[in-house]
């Protein structure tokens, strides 16, 4: 090899490999623990045989990249393949501590089969010559397939879910059910012969679709096709939330944060990594293709046992709860719960409800009505946000603008009659009615975050938070703290601790 000096290189081809392969170790740590420390996600990339989840794919491109292409020395492919398994076998540990393989069917064949493509682009750079020069333009391709997300971004159309029920007789195990310009609803039964069961079932449909009542049909059923014949759906009247309720804007849903590997996760796969490269450099000469072949072998099952999180590429999803409440003749109130990626509800103890979707589109709905329970499962496109609506009964919690009787606020914007804001602060319960800042009529345009920003900029209440306020006698906008909210219903699978907010408007001349 020649150096940068003109002069030839005294490092030994195992020396080489072992800075590789540090270098390796520390990109894909930056890659396991940066994103989730910094609050971020990595976006899937589309790679020519599927989707691949961002971190998977950044981890496999670092591999190739740093194992791939050593000195422009021509190696033997013994050597080669012995490089080329160690290498594979150090990616390997750092996927095992990583957030999971991609979610969804074919994820783990997707990403074993882009690390089989990476494997062997490293193995033809590696040769070098001809073969290198292919496989650099090769890996040049899929970066540049891979620069746009696997999930589509438009906006698709606005669907809700409506319930239905659903007469079951087995031998049943699936159905699917369906409505013209929505996904279908994948229902799983595990019925045997002569068994029989009624379910309510939730069935995505689109808001602006025909007037009139809606009857899905039976789309498939297993197994064989005369099993359509023992699935009976009827529709019956849904909870419809109060328009005036609904209507009102909300703030945006969390972004979902990738999950940092565990402590633990990471030792053990740089203790991995440091007892290949050990191996490599002591026993690699003697018997290149069985070392190497060994080396891949040892890390397939330690990848498998190394403690990372598993079954996708975030943690506990963080979710957004919104009580929305008027004051009228008659008070009225909902609770919102809104999410990002997938909502899963338990049926069962679903009660009245409404259900919607908007943004990019459902990426599946499945309901599993077992013996175990009816759960409802969505898979929400990236960008797409789940709201779940059902009425709210505050019990005896009295809330007006000078009697706090319905719990501690962290920070609370109020509206007179004229159209003024003032920011009040925290407002314990119990307490008196809150000194607040005015803020002065017209339009703020604050972002609103519970204690940020200036103090002029304080006092007007977040911009979503002026909706349905038109008019009105007075309106309250706070951020409840977790005490405040305690033992309202929520989704199952809700991260505990997400943001709730509550808006009360008196309607004027009410």
């Amino acid at each position: 090899m020649i150096g940068a000096d003109g002069a030839p290189s005294r490092l030994r081809p195992s020396d080489r490999f072992l800075g590789r392969g540090l270098v390796f170790g520390l990109l894909a740590t930056a890659t396991l623990v940066l994103p989730g420390a910094a609050g971020l996600d990595l976006v899937p990339w589309e790679s020519p045989i599927g989707p691949v989840d961002g971190g998977v794919a950044a981890i496999l491109l670092a591999g190739v990249l740093c194992f791939g292409w050593p000195p422009p020395d021509r190696r033997s492919p013994a050597a080669s393949l012995l490089d080329v398994a160690c290498g594979a076998a150090c990616v390997q540990l750092y996927l095992g501590a990583g957030p999971g393989w991609p979610p969804g069917a074919g994820g783990l064949a997707s990403t074993s089969a882009v690390a089989m493509l990476g494997a062997g682009l490293a193995f033809a750079g590696r040769l070098g010559g001809g073969p290198g020069a292919l496989s650099m333009a090769a890996l040049a391709a899929l970066v540049g397939v891979a620069g746009g997300t696997a999930e589509e971004t438009e906006p698709g159309p606005p669907l809700e879910l409506l319930p239905v029920e659903v007469e079951l007789q087995g031998p049943l195990t699936a159905a699917s059910l369906g409505v013209e310009g929505a996904p279908p609803l994948e229902l799983e039964a595990d019925l045997g012969p002569g068994a029989r069961r009624s379910v309510l079932a939730w069935v995505p449909a689109p808001v602006d679709r025909a007037p009139g009542a809606v009857a899905p049909e039976v789309l498939q059923a297993a197994p064989g096709p005369e099993a359509a014949g023992r699935v009976r759906v009827r529709s019956i009247p849904g909870w419809t939330p109060p328009a005036d309720l609904l209507d009102r804007q909300r703030p945006a849903a969390p972004l979902e944060v990738r999950a940092r590997p565990r402590p633990e996760a990471l030792l053990v796969a740089w203790g991995g990594l440091l007892l290949l490269l050990g191996i490599r450099a002591g026993f690699g000469a003697r018997r290149p293709v069985a070392v190497g072949l060994s080396c891949l072998a040892l890390a397939s099952s330690a990848a498998v046992a190394v403690p990372g999180p598993r079954g996708g590429a975030a943690g506990p999803r963080p979710g957004l709860r919104v009580l929305e409440g008027l004051v009228g003749s008659e008070p009225q109130w909902i609770q919102v719960d809104r999410g990002r990626r997938g909502l899963r509800v338990d049926s069962r103890t679903l009660g009245p409800a409404w259900i919607g979707l908007s943004g990019p589109g459902l990426a599946r709905c499945r309901q599993r009505s077992t013996v175990a329970g009816d759960l409802l499962e969505l898979e929400l496109r990236r960008g797409a946000v789940a709201d779940l609506v059902r009425p709210l009964d505050p019990g005896l919690r009295v809330l007006e603008p000078r009697v706090n009787g319905w719990g501690e606020f962290q920070d609370l914007w109020t509206m007179s009659a004229a159209g003024d804001w003032a920011h009040a602060g925290a407002w314990p319960l119990g307490a008196s009615a809150p000194a607040g800042r005015g803020g002065g009529a017209g339009t703020g345009t604050g972002t609103g975050a519970a204690g940020t920003g200036t103090a002029g900029a304080a006092a007007w209440a977040p911009a979503w938070a002026r909706s349905g306020t038109s008019g009105a006698d007075w309106a309250l906008v706070g951020a409840l703290s977790a005490a405040a909210h305690r033992g309202l219903e929520g989704p199952a699978g809700a991260a505990a601790g997400s943001a709730c907010w509550l808006r009360l408007v008196r309607a004027g001349g009410r």
